[in-house]
């Protein structure tokens, strides 16, 4: 396939943390070229709560993991903290590489 058909392909995405800073940006950008975005939230799919099996990847070419903390301020955060930004992601890439969905891990700055 050529590079000028590869980049007009349409695309089906999860955006997980879609209503943070980086993947509010991202739903954005990735609907004006076209893709078709499921924007997910803490409503949707909560990290400490849900398992991955939650996540329906029918049809899903990628899944853009925007889910993070930025900031460890308090020592009882920290297993939250690991869990978000270290534990989840594995976790969430296993499931994608199990189903064939390619994976994308993405984040700001983290303070630790």
């Amino acid at each position: 396939m050529s590079r000028d058909k590869e980049s007009k392909r349409r695309y089906k995405i999860i955006v997980l943390g879609s209503q943070g800073m980086l993947g509010s940006a991202l739903v954005y950008y990735l609907r004006a070229q076209g893709h078709t975005v499921i924007a997910s939230s803490r409503q949707t799919f909560d990290v400490l709560t849900d398992s991955v099996e939650k996540i329906d990847l029918s049809g899903v070419d990628y899944v853009i993991n925007a889910i993070g903390l930025t900031n460890r301020r308090f020592s009882e955060d920290d297993t939250r903290f690991y869990l978000i930004n270290s534990i989840f992601p594995r976790i969430l890439a296993d499931f994608c590489g199990e189903n064939s969905v390619r994976f994308i891990h993405i984040l700001s700055l983290i303070h630790i």
